[in-house]
């Protein structure tokens, strides 16, 4: 596996459609027009995904299509994120999805002190800060065997 950063940048590149920014004044409103467009977090297209360690030697492992479509349960629920501020991350961990032609279509960074970013952003993801249970939930998947 190649560097985790330049794999990113090249997913950005095809430029997916992606959700405003919400804040606390806009999110019902944001979220309800996510729903009406059929804007979810990748739930129809993605196959399986991998798990790659963002320090060399990017390790990385596959995670089935089982347990990819629990992760992105859990990265759609709004229940898995809250309002809160959050200091510079230092990603650790990144989760590629796959279609069915194994092209990547999407990622998740995650910051072990609950901070995410996904690529594409949607607007019930808050501002990526995860709630202790939603995070918790998001490493168990991650980690099952």
């Amino acid at each position: 596996m190649t560097n985790p950063y330049s794999t990113r940048r090249e997913v950005e590149k095809m430029n997916l459609t992606e959700s405003e920014v919400s804040d606390r004044d806009n999110y019902d409103q944001f979220v309800r027009l996510d729903k009406e467009q059929g804007n979810e977090f990748l739930t129809a297209k993605v196959k399986y995904s991998k798990v790659v360690n963002e320090s060399f030697p990017f390790t990385s492992r596959r995670l089935d299509s089982k347990q990819t479509r629990l992760l992105i349960e859990v990265l759609n629920d709004t229940s898995s994120y809250r309002w809160g501020e959050f200091g510079t991350p230092t990603y650790d961990q990144t989760i590629f999805y796959y279609d069915s032609t194994d092209q990547i279509i999407g990622y998740t960074i995650i910051d072990m002190m609950g901070e995410i970013e996904n690529y594409p952003y949607r607007s019930l993801m808050k501002w990526g800060m995860m709630t202790d249970k939603g995070f918790s939930r998001l490493i168990k998947l991650m980690n099952r065997k």
